[in-house]
């Protein structure tokens, strides 16, 4: 082993050392055993950052946050509560659904997420069952650790394989997911020869299980139709969207979030600062119009609704635009039904409106001018387009129908400013030039955005 291997095994050695003994968080472990590494030159700067998979960071992120907003409306509560009631106080059959619940969740949040999650709600029904709790917390560990492999962001590891090797949510559940299902069945049966048959719980004990109130447990009723919302279109963002269009999505969605938060900062308001409702609508359907437009063209959507839009867009001939108008429609006819006709009727029009501004948008930015060129200097033009324009052309040949000479034509496609100075030269060496300039927005080929 050459100097610089032996000076990274024992970084490695005293890092895990810090990390299982618990003497040092874990943390300030990890992080000072990269900077040891970058400091004894076994890593560069540049290599260890290559090192740091983002894509496993983002999605980490992005759930830990949503789990964080979410338990505040009492949703996992409320679903613990349920379980208990459909069990009627029954240990065995609680601990099937808790292990049912624990697996579920854990496909799509971190494990330990949902094990912390679940837990105090455990351990506040088996108190009242005043059995151990212990079994309980074993199976759920046990179910954790299952249902987190069943898909890509279930687990960590699964995040880095699929990230590596280009495998999709769809691929997980099609080979992991269904082995699950099997693996979880085979560990019921063992837990109810280890765990079931021993439970026994009091009739009285079952009966108060009936007195508890799941109703009561939700927090925050509207944030809790909200959780629901988004945990629906997050699932089919993984299922039919690719992870770049995700990842996109996940820092489009911050960078909203944290504009809009920056601007609330520095000017506070609720009400409008016009008083035009008309003026605001211009002004509310336009920005963030262009806005969407220009998240829409990279792939990307900055999450809620626009997630079903794009999904619409990938599978159907919609353009984003009426993809929006179709998925937006009943939102607003809800805001209708709630606000009056006279808003509601500004609500359809600036639906429209911004339905229009996203497609045209989105046109403009893919805009090239299809330019067409017959002079008598075909051989400059040429070089032009190549040397100084760095694009290319087609050349063929062809005669006037009046004048019956034969010409050369020239056919690019430029951008509108390239378009510009073609014209100029041309104007400049051969006055009598014939040019036409052609708008075109689905350039397909070589050099160009291609069918996005």
């Amino acid at each position: 082993m050459t100097t610089t291997q032996i000076i990274a095994v024992v970084i490695f050695v005293v890092t895990m050392a810090a990390i299982m003994t618990e003497k040092i968080h874990r943390t300030v472990a990890a992080v000072t055993g990269a900077l040891l590494l970058l400091l004894t030159g076994v890593l560069t700067v540049d290599s260890a950052f290559s090192y740091v998979d983002i894509n496993t960071i983002g999605v980490l992120v992005g759930m830990m946050l949503f789990v964080a907003v979410v338990k505040n409306s009492g949703l996992f509560e409320y679903i613990a509560i349920r379980a208990a009631k459909i069990a009627n106080g029954h240990p065995w059959k609680l601990m099937v659904l808790f292990v049912l619940i624990t697996a579920i969740l854990s496909a799509f949040l971190d494990n330990v997420t949902t094990v912390l999650l679940i837990g105090p709600m455990t351990l506040a029904i088996t108190n009242m069952l005043k059995i151990n709790p212990i079994p309980f917390f074993m199976t759920q560990i046990m179910a954790s650790n299952i249902g987190g492999t069943a898909t890509l962001i279930g687990d960590p590891p699964n995040i880095m394989i699929g990230s590596a090797a280009g495998l999709s949510f769809v691929d997980f559940i099609a080979n992991t997911g269904v082995a699950v299902v099997f693996v979880l069945a085979a560990t019921l049966v063992c837990f109810y020869f280890i765990y079931g048959r021993k439970l026994r719980v009091e009739p009285q004990a079952m009966e108060a299980i009936h007195g508890l109130d799941a109703e009561k447990a939700i927090k925050d009723r509207p944030l809790l139709i909200k959780s629901v919302v988004v945990i629906v279109l997050v699932v089919l963002g993984f299922i039919f969207l690719d992870r770049k269009a995700i990842l996109w999505s996940v820092f489009a969605s911050f960078a909203l979030s944290a504009y809009v938060s920056l601007f609330e900062l520095f000017i506070p308001t609720d009400v409008s600062m016009t008083g035009d409702m008309w003026l605001d609508l211009c002004f509310a359907v336009i920005l963030p119009a262009l806005g969407s437009a220009i998240v829409f063209d990279i792939g990307a959507s900055t999450g809620g609704t626009d997630i079903l839009a794009m999904i619409l867009k990938r599978r159907t001939t919609l353009e984003i635009g009426r993809a929006l108008l179709l998925v937006d429609i009943g939102i607003v006819t809800i805001a209708a039904f709630l606000y009056g006709p006279r808003v509601g009727l500004y609500c359809v029009l600036g639906l429209f409106a911004k339905t229009l501004v996203v497609d045209k948008a989105i046109e403009s930015i893919h805009l090239r001018k299809v330019c067409t060129v017959i002079c008598s200097e075909p051989r400059k033009v040429e070089e032009f387009i190549v040397k100084h324009l760095n694009r290319t052309a087609t050349i063929s040949r062809g005669y006037g129908a009046f004048s019956g000479k034969c010409v050369t034509v020239i056919m690019s496609v430029l951008s509108r400013r390239e378009a510009v100075q073609l014209r100029r030269y041309v104007r400049d060496i051969d006055p009598g030039a014939f040019i036409t300039i052609v708008d075109s927005s689905e350039i397909v080929g070589k050099g160009f955005r291609g069918t996005n």
